[in-house]
């Protein structure tokens, strides 16, 4: 599950990654797009007097989302706590929004 929210003078995306371990995962910020990467690795041992039974499942992703407006991702943050990443992208000057006079 992917959230944006887009603010008055930022961008705010936010991504459940259950079961991914934070070295594992990757964070790319553009100026127009943001890109979340990660790997997820599971090993499960069960062992009885009979029998011994090994499990592992490995999968990769990348998920790319076109933000609604233009950041400065030189200054982005970003936070990892509970499977949960969140990216603050400052928005650029000129993509906020201006109150005209009339």
């Amino acid at each position: 599950k992917l959230d944006v929210i887009d603010r008055d003078s930022s961008v705010l995306v936010r991504a459940e990654v259950p079961g991914v371990r934070k070295n594992r995962l990757e964070v790319e910020a553009s100026d127009v797009s943001l890109t979340i990467k990660g790997e997820v690795e599971h090993e499960e041992t069960r062992e009885d007097e009979r029998y011994r039974i090994s499990e592992t499942s490995r999968g990769a992703f990348v998920r790319t989302v076109h933000l609604p407006s233009q950041v400065d991702s030189a200054k982005a943050r970003a936070t990892f706590k509970d499977g949960v990443i969140e990216v603050t992208l400052p928005k650029l000057d000129r993509s906020r929004p201006h109150q005209l006079k009339l």
